[in-house]
């Protein structure tokens, strides 16, 4: 109807059309109408904008080129492959010389989506017999790509899709166990194979002009070496894989390899699996209990000071949970007026005062009871070994070459007995340079040097703060002292902790006797 208007208005400005049942508009039959045209085709029954040979007659106006302005709102179009350039202008926003549209609300009329939201590859035409045999196929052009699309579902014969050169064929899901009697390969014009969903046990020759194969959801199990060779020459740019039960042996081998140097072709490479995953992962699961065996053979061999580490970087919730150490005392720090009892020989007194002391209480907030400072001199020995023992949580025996075991090994002993009585390990052993011989230890002290801390070692602070009662912000409370480089004093019991002495001014102070106890002196010599 609109080729009319050539010939009868040749000087028509304004064309208001709306309303109306106008189902299909060629732009070029109104560039002969005059200059400067408007067109009005709101809310009408259109299918198709033609836009076809629009640049060639505009082109071809010397001098006197025309423009359209035309008003397409609120059509419902036909998107099919006669609008798919109309959808290409719409959404690659093409510039046309000469023309102009607006086009609020244009939708398909299948699908209500807005053409410039539908991709461009479903505006197609269906191709009918005889050039596509429609009992097995569906065939459509499509103009994007310019594409001749085929999808057969059953396998017969194909050389009569010669004539329709089809660029994309698709054969998925058609039950197919061979392609033996379709002749495949007298499609030279296809360039994209979708063979997926079927019962192929090896790969068919294909034609030599792929470049996009399909393979995936067969059963699959090997690709022979000259299969790959065909690959490559066809020179893939998508290979689909998965889904296939391929068997991982040494077949597989130049697979592997071509995966390698061709990943970039690949669709869904990591959904490529063995058909013996489950060999796989029964032999992954044998790997990390191997692995899982050999860590804990290692922990076991290095408890200790796998713990000892973690103690240090104060990682409290692995302390509790994982190894079970918050203090075991906890519940019943209230019974020791100590954390530590430290039985050591007068030769050692030194190292005690300048770095045991000042680590132990003045940075680390233990109460220690150390005889020369907290006991009163007067008293009989051997009960206050017992006395301090009982009233300690811990018991440090600091070992060296002046060690007597007199004294120190009766304050081991005590504490050993104490440690059978809790089921706790209640004694620690500090080791100052050489330890004294077996001969002169006797077995219990001999045995226990062997589980002993070397003063040398690198993490010995860690090492007797992670054996010691761990202090929680209850301990560290109730304990006010602060040690000094001297050894510091209690604030919270002035009285029962006085400044440190040396052994000989310990020897000096006397207390009034008590009944039935004897008084003693302990002589310079003698090891606590």
């Amino acid at each position: 109807m609109l080729s009319e208007f050539c010939e009868s208005m040749t000087h028509l400005r304004t064309l208001k059309l709306r309303w109306n049942l106008v189902k299909h508009v060629t732009v070029s039959n109104l560039f002969c109408v005059s200059e400067r045209l408007s067109v009005d085709l709101r809310d009408n029954s259109l299918g198709t904008v033609d836009l076809d040979k629009i640049d060639v007659i505009h082109k071809s106006q010397d001098g006197h080129r025309n423009h359209i302005s035309m008003d397409l709102s609120r059509n419902k179009l036909e998107c099919d492959c006669h609008s798919h350039f109309f959808a290409k202008y719409l959404q690659e926003r093409m510039s046309l010389q000469g023309i102009e549209f607006v086009v609020e609300n244009v939708t398909c009329r299948d699908t209500k989506r807005l053409v410039q939201d539908t991709p461009l590859e479903q505006f197609v035409c269906p191709i009918g017999a005889p050039e596509c045999p429609e009992d097995h196929c569906q065939c459509w052009k499509q103009p994007e790509g310019r594409e001749i699309v085929v999808n057969c579902t059953s396998a017969e014969d194909l050389s009569e899709l010669v004539s329709l050169h089809p660029t994309s064929l698709s054969l998925a899901n058609a039950s197919l166990a061979n392609l033996t009697s379709l002749n495949i390969t007298s499609l030279k014009a296809v360039r994209t194979l979708d063979l997926s969903g079927n019962q192929l046990s090896s790969v068919p020759v294909i034609p030599a002009g792929v470049r996009r194969l399909f393979l995936h959801s067969n059963e699959l199990r090997n690709i022979s070496r000259g299969t790959l060779e065909m690959f490559v020459q066809n020179n893939l740019t998508q290979l689909r894989l998965d889904q296939n039960p391929w068997q991982c042996d040494c077949g597989l081998l130049p697979l592997q390899e071509y995966l390698r140097n061709h990943y970039q072709a690949l669709v869904n490479p990591r959904e490529i699996h063995s058909a013996s995953i489950s060999v796989a992962l029964l032999l992954a699961a044998i790997a990390i209990v191997v692995v899982g065996g050999i860590l804990a053979v290692a922990y076991v061999k290095n408890a200790e000071r796998v713990k000892v580490w973690i103690y240090a970087q104060n990682i409290f919730i692995i302390n509790v949970f994982l190894f079970g150490r918050l203090d075991e005392d906890n519940d019943a720090a209230d019974a020791y007026e100590y954390d530590a009892f430290v039985a050591f020989a007068p030769q050692d007194e030194h190292w005690v005062h300048t770095e045991l002391l000042p680590t132990l209480e003045g940075k680390y907030g233990f109460k220690l009871c150390i005889p020369s400072r907290d006991w009163l001199g007067g008293e009989w020995i051997p009960d206050q070994v017992v006395q301090s023992v009982q009233e300690s949580r811990r018991t440090i025996v600091v070992m060296s070459r002046s060690f007597d075991s007199g004294f120190g090994g009766q304050a081991f002993r005590t504490a050993f007995q104490e440690s059978l009585k809790t089921k706790r390990s209640r004694h620690i052993v500090v080791i100052l340079g050489e330890p004294p011989t077996d001969e002169d230890l006797g077995s219990e002290l001999a045995n226990a040097v062997k589980s002993g801390i070397h003063r040398n070692e690198k993490r010995f602070w860690d090492r007797l703060r992670y054996r010691l009662p761990h202090v929680t912000q209850r301990g560290r409370l109730r304990s006010t002292s602060t040690a000094t480089s001297g050894g510091g004093t209690s604030d919270s019991s002035p009285a029962s902790s006085p400044s440190p002495l040396s052994f000989a001014s310990w020897i000096g102070r006397k207390k009034a006797p008590r009944e039935s106890t004897m008084n003693l002196v302990m002589p310079t010599s003698t090891a606590i």
